[in-house]
């Protein structure tokens, strides 16, 4: 098992930890306190501060039964017992250490059942760490056109939001993605607007509205990244900056406008966008 430990989680691995490193590393236990044993021996491999974490055990009491579940069930009798699922009464870590979460904390964020993650910091109420379990990503591309927040449904039976995204993927394949209700509010079409003339958004937990024109939906799990730092999004923006430092496509939605003078400005580019189209053909 030592030997094991020591294979898997080597010096360098556990003196200069880091996401990249412990993403490919995992030690799978049969048992939980198989389990235990490897927690200690990769905490006494790691330097630094041991931060010491206790928990606080009470019997709940049925009724009026207080007393009686306080002289059954002592609170030092408590702190003895470790549950699946449940973090031991005496929690102790280090600066560097990996972790694992237990619950589901912010789904939106990534913050889930089984998130890996680094110890970066150890406070007195307080434990901050860096995921580094990798995001599932559904759909990764380039933003072409969003829409306005607009009404969906019936007043009377209850009315959703809706805002229209098209993704362009490097193959050139556009994806119609539509967010609902706080998650199309919450994203800023302006912001989005002033960042560069290339957006590379990664949107996670979706599902397939339509099959052959691929159309993707969001649920309430759904989560989307602008500009994310990670290999495959800075791969795809050099990408798709190459193509379009070759031939800058005209900025045009196909999502008509409420103002007026907006409407009037894209119906003049979406025809320009026509014959330039028309042109390429013929020539062709």
């Amino acid at each position: 098992m030592l030997e094991l430990i020591d294979f898997i989680y080597d010096d360098n691995t556990l003196k200069t930890p880091n996401a990249a490193a412990l993403q490919e590393k995992a030690i799978v236990c049969p048992k939980n306190n198989i389990g235990d044993v490897v927690n200690v021996k990769i905490l006494s491999a790691i330097k630094g501060q041991i931060k010491t974490y206790l928990s606080k055990d009470d019997a709940i009491p049925m009724d009026r039964e207080t007393s009686e579940a306080e002289m059954l069930y002592p609170m030092e009798y408590l702190n003895t017992i470790t549950f699946p699922g449940f973090s031991p009464h005496e929690l102790q870590l280090k600066v560097g250490l990996p972790i694992i979460l237990l619950r589901n904390v912010n789904l939106y964020g990534g913050l889930c059942n089984s998130t890996r993650m680094i110890v970066r910091s150890l406070m007195l109420n307080l434990i901050e760490a860096q995921i580094i379990t990798r995001t599932r990503i559904d759909y990764l591309g380039c933003i072409r056109s969003n829409s306005d927040v607009t009404p969906f449904g019936d007043v009377n039976r209850g009315q959703s939001y809706r805002r229209k995204l098209d993704i362009k993927n490097l193959d050139g394949n556009i994806v119609e993605l539509t967010m609902w209700d706080e998650l199309a509010k919450q994203f800023n079409k302006e912001d989005i607007k002033n960042i560069t003339p290339l957006v590379i958004i990664a949107v996670s937990s979706c599902r397939v509205a339509k099959y052959k024109d691929v159309q993707l939906s969001a649920t309430s799990a759904t989560h989307y990244y602008i500009n994310p730092r990670t290999p495959e999004a800075e791969y795809a923006y050099k990408a798709f900056k190459e193509k379009y430092d070759l031939n800058p496509p005209l900025q045009v939605s196909k999502y008509r406008s409420e103002d007026p003078e907006q409407e009037k400005q894209r119906t003049k580019k979406l025809c320009i966008h026509c014959y330039n189209k028309t042109q390429q053909a013929s020539r062709e």
